[in-house]
């Protein structure tokens, strides 16, 4: 071969050659560099060299979730509109004005204009609050997915910082009052206001070990009312000026015993006193002092309320099912020793993707968290009283760190949206021992499959029109966020209550149905589980108040009771969003607007512990019916 026909052979090679490689390098920058294996992955997280724990995602949902790489989808959002008005109905403008999300931050912003009206786009339906700091809101706005084009009305005053500290007649501090502002709607204008600003508050605040509180945004209007109440004192309130407020003296009176007296101490594993300890029996709650001792007098609690002592940093001390174990009639219990076991223990890992990329800015949660009062009001679990959170974000890099756990095995929900699909995503890992590190959860890609199908009953069998129907997210029980429709994925009941939703990926799902005139429900479709001939049994609301302010002792609780006696929930109109419980708090023996399904025969009446009598419920009416005791 001659050697110029070489030099041309090898010139076509080489730039062959280069052009392979630089179409390689090209769709290296163009995908960005892999994923690291499964061992760098563990090994990039900071921490002490531990083996992996690879836990399956079992469960994923279309949910909507406000997160830093999860935002709504421009293309699903709606334009809203609306107009904000002080109590008087007088326009308020260049206020702004935010869709509120369910953990109350608030995003998609927009400013009112000179006549108070707005626009702002969302994602259906939403609340719609005031973001301006020197503002609250009285009503929040609602657009619904059947009504968009409908006018949001917000109420607004303007916002005061209140602040004060409570005590007993010694001036010893009194930890843990719970405070609230309550509000006569009646009083203040025509327009119509939030139910729960009647009795139950919008603005709640908590006493701290110094007896302080404080409200950030209390409403500057007249009619306010400052609500003070802690187990084993009398509530406390009075009328607030709230133009010119001044720091508040609560002094709270003891009240005669409801309930058994419990004494004990805490302390730490080497014995030691654990003072500013949380102490906790249902509605009780205590802190104890220089010597580790608590003096708790008990309120409500059921068979498998636990006794929990709970301090900062160490992992907290559960005798569980203890109210199985006393008499409610009973004047003194047992003196109680309770041991902290040790420090506090930590899940930690990282969030992600089915292709090894991180997940940002997702939620990860305890889905079974310590309570401190099942069946009661109060929200609170031992792991948040032991210094950690019930739920956190991941990082930049997927990792996420959840503190103030006990010795024991927990399971996580992480939920957020997947960037390439836009589907909001669900998954439960198997149980994790409380001190892994290193756990790496797997977020599925969200594709979706066969539509959920079936139909909405009554508990008698009726076929129910109309019926709102969509996914919910992940969210604890008692809170109105368990009953929220989230997402795009929506039908409504047909005249014989058949629906069929679109668009749900394969996984865990939490089907929830709402109506105006019945109470929410909520079931869960487990992985795998049929997804067709479903039947979704809802309850008619029932709407009440309850009156017991001629009784002496006022009443503090009341529930609801089924035919046999058998407890059934009873609702707290609250919000939007009912909210459900195993009982409701009253204030001076009343209640707030509550409702109760229409297997619910009887209204139970208890103070503390003891139950003082039962009263019928009366037939279903469509107005709110008073239920009075005696």
């Amino acid at each position: 071969m001659k050697p110029d026909c070489l030099s041309a052979r090898n010139l076509l090679l080489a730039l062959a050659v280069a052009l392979a490689l630089g179409l390689v390098l090209w769709t290296a920058t163009r995908t960005g560099p892999a994923p690291l294996p499964e061992p760098e992955v563990a090994q990039a997280q900071r921490r002490l060299p531990e083996p992996t724990v690879e836990t399956p995602a079992v469960a994923r949902s279309v949910i909507e979730v406000a997160a830093d790489d999860s935002s709504p989808d421009p293309s699903t959002l709606e334009q809203v509109h609306g107009r904000v008005v002080d109590p008087a109905g007088a326009a308020l403008p260049d206020l702004e004005i935010g869709v509120r999300s369910d953990d109350g931050e608030a995003s998609s912003t927009a400013k009112s204009g000179p006549d108070g009206g707005f626009s702002l786009a969302a994602d259906l339906p939403c609340l719609l609050v005031v973001v301006d700091p020197r503002w609250t809101t009285l009503r929040v706005g609602e657009v619904r997915e059947d009504a968009p084009l409908e006018e949001a009305l917000v109420v607004a005053a303007p916002a005061v910082v209140l602040a004060g500290v409570v005590v007993d007649r010694a001036e010893r501090p009194l930890a843990r009052a719970r405070l609230w502002i309550r509000l006569d709607p009646a009083g203040l204008a025509a327009l119509p206001l939030d139910p729960a600003l009647g009795v139950s508050g919008a603005w709640t605040a908590a006493s701290s070990s110094d007896g302080k509180f404080a409200f950030d945004r209390a409403p500057g209007v007249e009619g306010a009312r400052l609500c003070t109440s802690l187990a084993g004192w009398r509530t406390d309130e009075r009328a607030l000026d709230l133009a010119a407020p001044d720091d508040l003296h609560i002094v709270l009176e003891p009240e005669e015993p409801a309930g058994p007296l419990l004494e004990g101490t805490v302390v730490h594993a080497d014995g030691s006193p654990a003072r500013g300890a949380h102490v906790s029996f249902g509605s009780a709650t205590t802190e104890t002092d220089s010597r580790g001792a608590f003096h708790l007098v008990c309120g409500w609690f059921e068979e498998t309320t636990p006794l929990v002592a709970a301090a900062r940093g160490f992992q907290p001390a559960v005798v569980a099912a203890y109210g199985s174990r006393l008499d409610p009639h009973a004047r003194t219990l047992p003196t109680e020793r309770l041991v902290l076991p040790g420090p506090a223990l930590a899940i930690e890992g990282r969030l992600l993707g089915a292709g090894g990329d991180p997940c940002k800015g997702w939620r990860v949660a305890l889905e079974d968290a310590t309570e401190l009062d099942p069946g009661g009001t109060l929200r609170e679990v031992a792991e948040q009283e032991a210094g950690g959170r019930t739920e956190v974000r991941t990082d930049t890099d997927g990792s996420f760190r959840l503190e103030g756990l006990a010795a024991r095995p927990y399971t996580l929900l992480a939920y957020g949206r997947n960037r390439l699909s836009h589907a909001d995503i669900a998954l439960r890992s198997e149980p994790i021992q409380a001190g892994s590190r290193g756990v790496i959860l797997r977020a599925p890609d969200g594709l979706a499959v066969e539509p959920i199908r079936g139909r909405v009953l009554t508990l008698a069998g009726t076929p129910v029109p109309g019926v709102r129907l969509g996914l919910g997210r992940p969210a604890q029980p008692g809170s109105a966020a368990q009953f929220a429709l989230q997402g795009r994925s929506r039908a409504v009941s047909g005249p014989d209550g058949r629906f069929e939703i679109g668009g749900a990926p394969a996984g865990l799902c939490f089907l929830v149905a709402a109506s105006d005139a019945l109470l929410p429900a909520r079931i869960v479709l487990e992985p795998g589980a049929r997804r067709t001939d479903l039947e979704i049994r809802v309850r008619q609301r029932r709407p009440l108040r309850f009156d017991g302010a001629s009784a002496s002792p006022h009443p503090d609780r009341v529930r609801a009771l089924a035919a046999g006696g058998a407890p059934t929930a009873i609702w707290v109109l609250q919000d939007k969003i009912p909210v459900s419980a195993g009982i409701a708090p009253l204030v001076d023996g009343r209640s707030g607007p509550l409702a109760v399904g229409d297997e619910a025969r009887e209204i139970a009446i208890y103070r503390g512990c003891v139950e003082l009598g039962r009263v019928p419920i009366p037939a279903v009416s469509g107005e709110s019916a008073v239920v009075v005791w005696p």
